[in-house]
């Protein structure tokens, strides 16, 4: 009784395999015709990135600048306010760019 055996692992594997291949035909390709668009949708998310880097280094010199502080008390609290507006600023320009 030498008969052949198959592995059970085989199977899984192909059923895994069956359940993803139509996942892979669900998503969808960029059209050719539309590469205008994504260049100006890649300049603007550019743009946004620098702005966003910009921005970043401003806090973080605000920052520096706050621990080093020499003032009031009340002129501390003001500087702290800014920096979270500042701060504010940056998450919501890191929203706006998420959406491209």
């Amino acid at each position: 009784m030498h008969g052949i055996r198959f592995r059970r692992p085989f199977l899984p594997l192909l059923s895994l395999l069956a359940l993803l291949l139509p996942m892979g035909w669900a998503c969808k390709m960029p059209e050719s015709g539309s590469s205008s668009a994504s260049t100006t949708s890649s300049v603007d998310q550019a743009e946004l990135t620098r702005k966003m880097e910009d921005k970043k280094a401003e806090i973080q010199r605000k920052e520096e600048e706050i621990r080093n502080m020499q003032g009031t008390e009340q002129e501390k609290i003001d500087a702290v306010n800014e920096l979270e507006k500042m701060r504010q600023e940056l998450n919501d320009m890191q929203d706006s760019g998420s959406k491209y």
